[in-house]
């Protein structure tokens, strides 16, 4: 046996596994996988409780859709949840799927709403994320992206709705809570951002 018939032989292995790993990534079972698998995240990160009508993976073209994807805080039965999207159509940069921070080429959020309620004793319906162990900071993400659109948002801070409709690029955002002040801290940086707002 030569060398270039073993190198072959391998080479056409390769193309049999990779083949089989697309042909796996777009089956029921794998979606099904994922979708409990990023619900899961969510509520380790929130503390919320999180529901997700669908979940699609297109892996040649690096894409996830994402469709009603919903957050519930510490709201009431009846109300409006903490948080939730129509869609979400993500690209993602392949390096970063290694990596601790996630990084997307495109992210379009369609009607995403976040909701903050006041109750009278001071506290919110904001979420409280689980802490893990007996760490005092706990990090939710760290993501990047250089193109993000939100396209119909809202941001409803008790009764007041804010409109949120924009398209940015290069950002970045960082998000920690601290279990010892019982707070979020964070970083964003955005390189260019474009907005609508009453007309203007």
């Amino acid at each position: 046996i030569t060398i270039g018939k073993v190198l072959l032989f391998g080479f056409l292995l390769f193309l049999l596994g990779f083949s089989a790993l697309l042909w796996y990534v777009t089956t029921d079972s794998f979606q099904q996988m994922a979708r409990h698998k990023l619900i899961a995240g969510l509520e380790r990160a929130t503390g919320g409780t999180v529901s997700l009508k669908s979940f699609h993976a297109v892996p040649l073209r690096r894409q996830l859709e994402v469709r009603d994807l919903t957050i519930h805080g510490k709201e009431a039965a009846g109300q409006q949840p903490f948080a939730h999207v129509d869609s979400m159509i993500a690209v993602i940069n392949l390096p970063s799927a290694l990596g601790a921070k996630l990084a997307f080429h495109s992210l379009i959020l369609q009607h995403p709403v976040v909701h903050v309620i006041f109750y009278p004793d001071g506290t919110t319906n904001e979420p409280t994320p689980a802490q893990q162990g007996g760490a005092g900071l706990e990090k939710l993400f760290s993501l990047s992206a250089r193109e993000l659109v939100v396209k119909d948002g809202e941001a409803l801070w008790q009764d007041q709705r804010i409109p949120l409709n924009f398209s940015s690029s290069d950002v970045s955002a960082s998000l920690n809570y601290s279990f010892l002040h019982r707070r979020y801290s964070g970083n964003l940086a955005i390189g260019r951002a474009e907005t609508q707002f009453d007309g203007f």
